[in-house]
């Protein structure tokens, strides 16, 4: 049944009671109305330009006037042995990303929680949400120079403790992967921890006391209390990593690749960056894109369903 608070939404409302509230919140209306546009312009205008992965796209014709080829493009990319590369390894960073660095702001804020100090607990939590604001390219200097050669720190470290000659780790992929996740653990985890640590302000205290009383030390009220608690903002936090499972960090990725790797650590938006800006293919690098949004729907929208499915929690 609807209340006298709603009914301007029901069919049968009059005109003057639904021009009323429109009238009452004309203001809402002026605030939100610059980010609708924004949004039109910046995310939904742009997708007509996937147009011309199925299109011989020449700048001078257009988009109308371009000839219609279907899905040549697609055929091309997935021929092409590097295109074919560059999806596996845009998958497997993807996901050794996910593994590593999804649960590490889980557990510097269950760490965060247990602190008694509200001072050393805010000290803690600045610091580490400070990385967050030092953009890629500084984060990539810092690596730079304690990889060194010459002097760097970590080569020093290495040839004191165990001698040898320094190693070129950003020319070698080996270290590829592991630079790109050490370094997103360290940049991101404590800025992600905001979500979790507003998600643990909810758990109620009592249950602590509960648990408290049945005998249970921290560790198990973590366990049976806390994770519990904060479960639907994983979960929901995980869905929509998992559904981004074809993308990855483009100012993080492009910022670490060089000459030397680059062939063999080359991921999807770094290609299609430099088959779409540097080489002025467009539509081969729209087929890349348009393939990497297509199947990143298509995942969140089956783990979607299944965690709704098995854990009563989805996004829609």
């Amino acid at each position: 049944m609807l209340t006298s608070t709603n009914h301007a939404f029901c069919p049968g409302a009059k005109p003057k009671q639904s021009n009323r509230r429109v009238k009452k919140r004309m203001w809402l209306l002026v605030y939100v109305t610059p980010a609708i546009i924004l949004t039109i312009i910046f995310s939904y205008l742009p997708m007509f330009g996937n147009i011309t992965a199925f299109q011989d796209f020449d700048i001078t014709k257009g988009f109308l006037k371009s000839p219609f080829v279907g899905f040549m493009y697609f055929k091309k990319l997935f021929k092409d042995r590097h295109a074919l590369l560059v999806i596996k390894n845009t998958l497997v960073l993807s996901t050794v990303n996910l593994l590593f660095t999804f649960p590490a702001p889980i557990i510097l804020s269950l760490l965060l929680n247990e602190l008694k100090s509200d001072r050393f607990k805010k000290t803690v939590q600045t610091i580490t949400y400070m990385p967050h604001f030092i953009s890629w390219v500084i984060v990539a200097g810092f690596v730079k120079q304690m990889t060194a050669l010459d002097g760097g720190l970590i080569n020093s470290i290495k040839i004191f403790l165990f001698g040898g000659e320094s190693v070129m780790f950003l020319a070698d992929e080996r270290f590829f992967l592991p630079i790109i996740i050490i370094t997103n653990i360290w940049k991101e985890s404590g800025w992600n921890t905001i979500i979790f640590l507003a998600a643990l302000s909810g758990v109620d205290p009592q249950l602590y006391e509960a648990a408290a009383t049945d005998g249970a030390g921290r560790l198990k009220q973590a366990l049976h209390v806390t994770l519990p608690g904060i479960l639907p903002a994983i979960i929901i936090l995980l869905l929509l990593r998992t559904g981004r499972i074809f993308e990855t960090n483009f100012d993080q990725v492009y910022n670490f690749i060089n000459i030397h790797i680059q062939d063999k650590v080359d991921v999807l938006e770094t290609y299609v960056y430099r088959e779409g800006i540097q080489k002025a293919k467009y539509p081969i690098a729209a087929a890349a894109g348009l393939f990497q949004g297509f199947f990143s729907f298509i995942l969140i929208a089956v783990t979607n369903k299944l965690s709704g499915k098995f854990t009563d929690i989805s996004i829609w």
